[in-house]
C-alpha cells in the first residue's frame, strides 16, 4: 500500500509532468495542448456564389414559392412567382431574376412539381414535394426539395431545402 506521503509526492509529479507537457521550451502553450476548433468547410464553385435572398414582397394575386436551404443558417436561397414564372436568386451579392425553361408534374397554387429556370450560364433546377393540406390556407408546406444549381464551372451544388408556397388574394 502506498503511504499518503508517497501519495502526495507522485499526485505532484504527475501534476507536473501534465504540466510540462503542454508547454515548449520557450514557455508558451504547445499547439498540441490547446483544444483544435472545428473549421468550416471553405465554400467553393457555385456554392460560393450563392446569397441569401432579402425579405420579398408577394403581389396580390400572386403565390409564391419561398425555398430555405436545410443547412444550419436556414437562409432563404429561393424565391418563385407563378405570375411571372420567374425565379429570383442571390448570385455574387446581386439579385438575379431567372425565367423558368420548364415545368413538369403536379401543379400546385402555380408551382410546379418540378422547375426549371435558367439565365446565362446559371441553371437552376428546383424539385419540391409540396403539402397543400398542411394547415396553410390559399398554400402548401414544402417540407422536402431539392435545388440543383449550376453556372457549368465546375460541380454541380445539389442543396437540400423546404419552404412554402403563399398565395396572397387578389
Amino acid at each position: 500500500m502506498i503511504s499518503s506521503k508517497r501519495f502526495m509526492a507522485l499526485s505532484s509529479l504527475l501534476a507536473l509532468g501534465a504540466l510540462l507537457a503542454g508547454c515548449t521550451p520557450s514557455g508558451r502553450a504547445s499547439p498540441r495542448a490547446t483544444a483544435p476548433v472545428a473549421a468550416q468547410p471553405a465554400k467553393v464553385g457555385i456554392q460560393a456564389r450563392i446569397g441569401t435572398l432579402p425579405p420579398q414582397d408577394l403581389s396580390a394575386g400572386t403565390c409564391g414559392l419561398f425555398l430555405w436551404a436545410r443547412s444550419a443558417e436556414r437562409n432563404m436561397i429561393f424565391y418563385a412567382t407563378d405570375r411571372t414564372a420567374t425565379a429570383q436568386m442571390m448570385v455574387d451579392g446581386k439579385p438575379v431574376s431567372l425565367p423558368r425553361s420548364l415545368a413538369e408534374g403536379d401543379l400546385v397554387f402555380g408551382h410546379y412539381t418540378t422547375q426549371e429556370f435558367a439565365q446565362g450560364d446559371l441553371r437552376v433546377r428546383a424539385v419540391i414535394a409540396p403539402q397543400p393540406n398542411s394547415g396553410i390556407i390559399g398554400g402548401a408546406v414544402v417540407r422536402r426539395g431539392m435545388l440543383n444549381v449550376s453556372d457549368g464551372t465546375g460541380p454541380d451544388l445539389v442543396l437540400p431545402v423546404a419552404g412554402l408556397i403563399a398565395c396572397k388574394a387578389a
